[in-house]
C-alpha cells in the first residue's frame, strides 16, 4: 500500500483497498448461491416440522402459534428464492417444498 505525503489529502475513499479479481467475483457469487439454497432448503425443512407440531398440537394457541411460524418460514422462502439463483435440481427440490408447505398450510386452514 502506498502511503501519502504528510500534508496530501486523499481524495478516493477508496485509496489502499484491495478489490476482488473477477475470478475472485465469480466464486464469491458461487457460494453465496450454494449457501442461499442451502438456506431456503433449511427454512423449508423447519416449517415443515413447525406445520407437524402444529398438526399434533392439543393446545390451539400452540397450533396456531406453530402454524404462523411456518407460513412466516413459506413468505421467507418465496421472497429469497427471487434473490437466489438456484441450480435446475435445486429450484425443483424448492418449488416441491413450496407447494407440499402451501397444501399443509391450508389443511391447517391458513388461507392464501
Amino acid at each position: 500500500m502506498v502511503v501519502p505525503k504528510k500534508g496530501s489529502q486523499n481524495k478516493n475513499p477508496h485509496y489502499g483497498v484491495l478489490r476482488p479479481t473477477p475470478a475472485e467475483l465469480l466464486a464469491i457469487e458461487k457460494q453465496f448461491n450454494k449457501t442461499g439454497a442451502d438456506f431456503l432448503k433449511v427454512d423449508l425443512a423447519t416449517a415443515l416440522t413447525f406445520v407437524a407440531t402444529a398438526r399434533h398440537a392439543d393446545d390451539l394457541e400452540k397450533k396456531r402459534r406453530n402454524r404462523q411460524y411456518a407460513r412466516k418460514a413459506y413468505d421467507t422462502v418465496l421472497k429469497m428464492a427471487e434473490r437466489v439463483h438456484l441450480s435446475s435440481d435445486d429450484r425443483e427440490e424448492v418449488q416441491r417444498g413450496l407447494w407440499r408447505l402451501r397444501s399443509e398450510l391450508v389443511e391447517l386452514g391458513e388461507v392464501f
